[in-house]
C-alpha cells in the first residue's frame, strides 16, 4: 500500500479510482491499470467496449507539439486524481464470450492525486531511483521494526480466556545521510531489501513544505556530489501525523536506463578516513555550495549536459565534455561582474567606431559581394574573447593549474567536434583524454563553487586524493 515506504502510484489501482473526463482516450472506459515499465515511464491500460469513441483529434505525423491532453478521475471516497501528458500507443480487439473488448495502452507523463485538499503539508518525500547503500558508506542507520500481533480469544464473555502474541522483527543498516541546507532539514535514505533490483529505489525527505523548484536543485547537487544520477519518480505530501495529503508521480527520465549502469564514483571526498565515504559535514558543505550556485551557474543545463556527457560514446564524448566545460567557463565569466572581459574591446562606441572603418575598407576592396558580406559579419563579431583565453583567465582566477595531458586533452574537443579520424592505436589514449576531460569538469565545478578543497583523480589508477589546484599528473 502507498504510504511513506513506497511512491503511491499504486493507488490508483488500488483505492477505486474511476474516470470522470477520459480525455484523449477511448471511452467509456469500463477498467483500467497503471504501472511503471522497465524505463520507469507510467503506463496505462484501459479496457472498452470495440466501439468506443475517442474526441482526440490526430495530429499530423511528424508534429512538434506539447502534449498537455488531460484525464481526470475520482475514487468511491471522492478523492480528486489526475492524468497528464497522455499519448495513446496501441490498441487491440479481442472477442470474448460474444463481446469485443478494446485494450488501449497510453504513456502518462504526470499522475497526481489530492487526498486532503488545502491541508497543511510537514513533509515531502521525493521517490528516487538509482541509489544504493552498497556503492557508498553511509553515515547514520536505518533501523525498521516490524511488529505482527495476533490475539485467540477461547469461550464466551463471562468466561473467555485470551491469548495475545507479539513478533517482532528488526532490521538495521547504514543507508542514511541527514544535512541542512537554507535551514531546511533533509534525510536522503536508501532502501532496505527492495534494493537487490535495479531499480535501487531511494527517498528524500524534506521537513516542512519546500518548493518543487528547491528540491530540484538539491537533488541535482546531491546527483554530482554522490556521483550517481538521482532517477526522480515523483513525491507524496504528508500531514505532521503522517497521513497523505497528495502525491505526484512522473514518468522518469534516465537517458534510455544508461545512467544505471554507470559506475559509481564521488567526484570529490566527502570524509577524512574512506575514499568511498560519506560524512554529514562534507555532504552538507558540497550540496549547499552547489544549491547556492544553481542559478548563477546555470546548473540545471549545466547538469543535463554532465550526464549526458557521462553516457556517451566514447568516440564522440570529447565533444559532449567541451561542450559542458565551455557552458561552465562562460557561467562563470559572466558572474564575474566584469573582473574577467568578455570582449577584445570594451568600449562599444570604439569598436563600433573601428568597425565601421574596417567595413568601408571592405566595401572598396575588389572583391565579390558575397565575399564583402561574409568578411563583414567575421569583423562585427570578432570582438568576443576566444574560448581558449576565457578558460585560461577561468582557470588563474580559481587558482588551478593544467598538465600538458590535461591541456591536450581539452584541444581533443574541437577534433571530435570536427570529425578528424582517430588513428590506429590512439584508442586507449582517446580513453585517457575522456577520463581527463571529466575530472577537468569536477576540477573547475568544485573550484568556482567551493563545494570542496579536493578532487578524486579518476585518471590515475588508485584514484588518488588530490587538491584542486594540483593537475592530475602526466603518464
Amino acid at each position: 500500500m502507498p504510504g511513506w515506504e513506497n511512491e503511491a502510484l499504486s493507488a490508483f489501482n488500488d483505492w477505486h479510482f474511476k474516470f470522470v473526463d477520459s480525455g484523449p482516450l477511448h471511452c467509456p472506459i469500463t477498467s483500467f491499470k497503471v504501472s511503471r515499465s522497465d524505463k520507469l515511464n507510467i503506463m496505462l491500460t484501459t479496457t472498452a467496449p470495440a466501439d468506443a469513441k475517442s474526441p482526440a483529434v490526430e495530429p499530423p505525423s511528424g508534429t512538434v507539439r506539447i502534449n498537455n491532453e488531460r484525464a481526470t478521475l475520482e475514487s468511491i471516497g471522492g478523492l480528486q486524481g489526475e492524468f497528464r501528458g497522455i499519448v495513446t500507443l496501441s490498441y487491440e480487439v479481442t472477442h470474448d464470450g460474444g463481446q469485443s473488448v478494446r485494450a488501449e495502452t497510453a504513456k502518462i507523463y504526470h499522475a497526481s492525486a489530492q487526498i486532503v485538499p488545502g491541508a497543511t503539508t510537514a513533509y515531502i518525500i521525493e521517490w528516487v531511483a538509482n541509489l544504493s547503500s552498497r556503492s557508498l558508506t553511509w553515515p547514520d542507520p536505518i533501523r525498521t521494526e516490524t511488529v505482527d500481533q495476533k490475539t485467540r480469544t477461547i469461550g464466551r464473555d463471562a468466561y473467555k480466556l485470551v491469548l495475545p502474541t507479539e513478533a517482532k522483527r528488526t532490521q538495521t543498516g547504514m543507508g542514511a545521510a541527514k544535512i541542512n541546507v537554507e535551514g531546511v532539514d533533509i534525510y536522503v535514505c536508501c532502501a532496505g531489501r527492495d534494493e537487490d533490483s535495479t531499480m535501487k529505489s531511494a527517498s528524500i525527505i524534506y521537513v516542512g513544505n519546500p518548493t518543487q523548484e528547491f528540491r530540484n536543485k538539491i537533488r541535482r547537487a546531491l546527483s554530482f556530489t554522490l556521483g550517481t544520477y538521482l532517477v526522480h519518480l515523483g513525491h507524496t505530501c504528508f500531514a505532521a501525523d503522517w497521513t497523505m495529503n497528495s502525491f505526484e508521480c512522473h514518468s522518469a527520465y534516465s537517458i534510455d536506463k544508461r545512467v544505471f549502469d554507470l559506475p559509481v564514483v564521488m567526484p570529490a571526498s566527502l570524509h577524512d578516513k574512506w575514499q568511498g565515504g560519506i560524512s554529514n559535514d562534507g555532504l552538507q558543505r558540497s550540496v549547499t555550495a552547489l544549491f547556492q550556485c544553481d542559478e548563477r551557474l546555470n546548473f540545471a543545463d549545466l547538469s543535463w549536459a554532465y550526464w549526458h556527457a557521462l553516457c556517451a560514446t566514447v568516440h564522440i564524448a570529447p565533444v559532449h565534455w567541451g561542450a559542458a566545460i565551455e557552458l561552465l567557463v562562460r557561467r562563470y565569466v559572466e558572474s564575474s561582474d566584469g573582473r574577467i572581459p568578455e570582449k577584445l574591446v570594451a568600449d562599444n562606441a570604439i569598436w563600433a567606431g573601428l568597425v565601421g572603418r574596417l567595413e568601408r575598407e571592405v566595401d572598396e576592396t575588389a572583391i565579390p559581394e558575397s565575399a564583402r558580406d561574409s568578411l563583414k559579419q567575421t569583423i562585427r563579431g570578432a570582438n568576443r574573447v576566444s574560448i581558449r583565453s576565457l578558460m585560461d583567465a577561468v582557470l588563474e582566477d580559481v587558482g588551478i593549474v593544467l598538465g600538458q595531458e590535461e591541456r591536450r586533452a581539452w584541444r581533443r574537443r574541437n577534433e571530435a567536434a570536427h570529425g578528424m579520424e582517430l588513428e590506429a592505436g590512439e584508442e586507449l589514449e582517446l580513453i585517457r583524454d575522456v577520463k581527463l576531460l571529466k575530472v577537468l569538469f569536477h576540477r573547475l565545478l568544485l573550484g568556482v563553487s567551493r563545494a570542496s578543497d579536493n578532487y578524486i583523480d579518476q585518471v590515475t589508477p588508485g584514484f588518488f586524493i588530490r587538491r584542486i589546484p594540483e593537475p592530475v599528473p602526466d603518464a
